[in-house]
């Protein structure tokens, strides 16, 4: 942030009362309108506006999100919700077909289950 000229916080008051902000990524002031609300601030209003914001997260998901990690969610989401083995969650998650092997519905995905009760079925491979 060395590189950039920061606003003196007496303009940063004087400019939230003539209801604008100012965004430090793309460094300009915008209307209060620009802005998403936020309980965590003073002024109830996101640092950064929502254009920056946007941005911020879809580059965040994309540092943070590896094809292992999917993986891992979904087989602790199976092992959560249907009480199979951490083995056996692992080996189902690891299926990227996503199909039933009893039927081919493609509803819940690459999980054997009964479609009337919703149990799991046993899986034989």
């Amino acid at each position: 942030m060395a590189d950039r000229e920061r606003l003196p916080v007496w303009l940063l008051n004087a400019c939230t009362s003539l209801g604008v902000k100012y965004c430090w990524p793309c460094n300009t002031l915008k209307p209060h309108s620009e802005f998403s609300l936020s309980g965590r601030t003073r002024d109830g209003l996101l640092a950064r506006c929502k254009k920056c914001d946007k941005a911020y997260w879809n580059s965040y998901r994309e540092k943070t999100s590896t094809p292992e990690k999917k993986v891992k969610t979904r087989a602790y989401y199976l092992k959560k919700n249907y009480g199979l083995p951490q083995e056996e969650a692992e080996k189902i998650a690891n299926n990227i077909f996503g199909v039933c092997e009893c039927c081919g519905h493609i509803g819940n995905r690459d999980l054997d289950h009964d479609h009337v009760t919703g149990k799991v079925r046993v899986r034989r491979s």
